[in-house]
């Protein structure tokens, strides 16, 4: 039935209102779950696949009506081992410009760590309703999110554990060997 289709999260935020405290965290949980497996994918004889989702946004995240849930899209993933040519033009940036990791908007090589960035963007838009880092343009917006000014969610909402609003802002360290 219809109702047991998943739903995109920013859909079910516009329909309920923003979720409680406990549900982001499980949200987040679930997230991080999804993504410490694609991750940790392996290939033969164990070596790591190094698999990046590059795409982490709440149109990729999936809530089903039973609460499971759901990381989609992996369709601009990279494996790091992956030697093959990219099929866009080089330089093009791959993902939503809101919700990448400075060194990616800088088209730097990235790993798993922006996709745990972009979870945090997630979260943070979540906790508080707003967009983190959205401009007027492609062109702001990348310089918001290098900057990486970012204030805590408490700031703009106060209902939920401080320790939520510092795992949000530990994901969101703009240097990725931090």
């Amino acid at each position: 039935t219809d109702h047991d289709l998943p739903q995109p999260m920013r859909a079910l935020w516009k329909s309920s209102g923003p979720p409680g405290g406990d549900m982001v965290a499980y949200i987040g949980r679930e997230m991080g779950r999804a993504l410490d497996y694609a991750h940790g994918l392996t290939v033969e004889h164990g070596q790591l696949l190094g698999l990046i989702h590059r795409d982490v946004s709440p149109s990729n995240v999936m809530l089903s009506f039973e609460g499971v849930v759901k990381l989609l899209d992996f369709g601009i993933a990279k494996a790091l081992g992956d030697t093959a040519p990219e099929v866009t033009k080089s330089g093009t940036l791959k993902g939503k410009y809101a919700y990448m990791a400075p060194e990616q908007t800088e088209g730097d090589d990235v790993d798993h760590r922006a996709d745990i960035f972009a979870a945090g963007i997630v979260m943070h838009e979540v906790l508080t309703g707003r967009r983190l880092f959205k401009g007027q343009n492609d062109l702001q917006t990348n310089e918001r999110v290098r900057r990486c000014e970012v204030r805590p969610p408490s700031q703009f909402n106060s209902s939920f554990p401080s320790m939520l609003g510092a795992i949000v802002l530990l994901a969101l360290v703009p240097v990725p060997t931090d």
